[in-house]
Order: structure tokens, then sequence, then C-alpha cells
């Protein structure tokens, strides 16, 4: 049997929700893989152990029904103001700057129940279609490690991007695959 993180976001929500999931045990899973993973890919610029199982584990006292995320893990880019967690934008510019605010769309995700497991690479200011900085060095592709991972290229075609995760050129999943932007829009 696979593990609960293995699930589709509103299918692992719906486990921690019922209780045949623990959204502790989902998120240490979730670290583990992060970590396993780090010395090979070099996907991640930090990991918010405490924090997120802090998280988990209130969300364990009390399974909140209305929250559609409840439980499920997520990271965000290098980009992103965390409170409390280095942002660089991959940049040794930004020195080691601590955000003093959490980005807007971080705090929905949160409100929503999911839980922030870290902060990933980016090239330096984004400024590229694949994660190379010099903060942070190279990301590589978990397909081919010999190869670099894509920035938009690989966002818009990954096969593992959840369903539930908002496009960064439409509104959401449904709507890009709905109602498809002209060519133009998807050009790097």
């Amino acid at each position: 049997m696979s593990h609960p993180l293995d699930l589709p976001a509103p299918r692992l929500a719906a486990a921690i929700r019922d209780g045949k999931a623990s959204a502790e045990a989902v998120v240490a899973e979730s670290l583990r893989r992060a970590r396993a993973i780090q010395g090979r890919l070099n996907p991640f610029v930090l990991l918010r152990d405490e924090q997120a199982l802090a998280a988990a584990r209130a969300i364990d006292r009390n399974r909140d029904g209305r929250r559609p995320l409840l439980g499920v893990p997520f990271a965000a880019k290098d980009l992103t103001p965390t409170k409390g967690d280095l942002t660089t934008l991959g940049s040794w510019t930004e020195g080691d700057h601590i955000a003093s605010e959490t980005a807007l769309c971080i705090r929905r995700l949160e409100e929503a129940g999911a839980i922030l497991i870290g902060k990933t690479t980016t090239p330096e200011f984004a400024f590229s279609s694949f994660t190379r900085s010099p903060r942070w060095g190279v990301t590589r592709n978990p397909w081919n490690p010999e190869r670099t991972s894509g920035g938009r290229r690989a966002d818009r075609a990954s096969p593992w991007r959840p369903a539930w995760f908002p496009s960064p050129k439409a509104p959401t999943w449904a709507a890009r695959s709905a109602f498809p932007p002209p060519a133009a829009a998807w050009s790097d």
C-alpha cells in the first residue's frame, strides 16, 4: 500500500480530515523525502521542520472540515517571503534577508489548511528559464539529473504538479485547460 502522501491533494486532505491519516506523519514523510533528494537534486533552500510539524500536530488535534487543503504539505519558491525565513531571491545581493511578513498567497494556502514545509531554489531574481543561481547552485531534473530543472517550461509541463495548485498564467488549472491563452502567452 502506498503512503497517504502519494494521494492527490484533495484525497489526502480528506484522509486527514476523516482521521485515516495523520497530518504529522504526512509532513514528517514529506520532510524525509525532501532531505533524501536534496543532495542529488538540490531543490530546497531551507526546510521548516519545527514549524511544519507544529502546524501538523495542531491539525491532528482539530480536524477542521471546512479547510479544503487540510494537512497537505507544500513548498514555496525562495522568491516568496515567509515570515521569519530566509528570502534571498536566489541572489547574494539580498544577503541573509529574513522576511518580516508572509506573502498573501502563502497565508491563503495556510488558511486553507496547507502546511509549508520549505522553500525551493530559484534562478537569481527568477530571471531565467532554468533553475541555476549564484547563491544556491543548480537544481537538477528529477527524471534526468544530468539536466537542470526548467523554470517556466517545467512549471506548465510538469506531470507532478497538483491540480489544486494555481497556474502562474491562469486563475486555476481548470481555467487554463478550458480556456487556453494564445500561444504567444506561453512563449519564453
